[in-house]
């Protein structure tokens, strides 16, 4: 579902080590027809699969959360496949 970049274009860009591979923004917490949602890390940036409006619509990943033995790893790879977060869980 395409998403516009409204909300995500102007939020503070996240720092460091783990959000170099892609464009990062931290949202913060908020409340929205009455429910409080709480802060998110949101991905920003142009989306290259809707044509013609690239700019327009936020970018798509989504997650892979992999088990071995007693360690959790958890990846965000964005639509073609890339990881572009990585972090072990435990």
């Amino acid at each position: 579902m395409p998403q516009t970049r409204k909300a995500t274009i102007g939020l503070e860009r996240a720092t460091g080590k783990s959000y170099e591979r892609a464009d990062w923004r931290f949202c913060p917490s908020t409340i929205v027809s009455g429910n409080r949602l709480s802060r998110a890390l949101v991905l920003e940036g142009p989306n290259e699969f809707i044509l013609g409006e690239e700019e327009k619509f936020v970018p798509h990943g989504y997650a892979v959360l992999s088990l071995d033995g007693e360690h959790l790893m958890e990846e965000v790879r964005d639509a073609r496949g890339t990881v572009i977060y990585s972090k072990q869980l435990a």
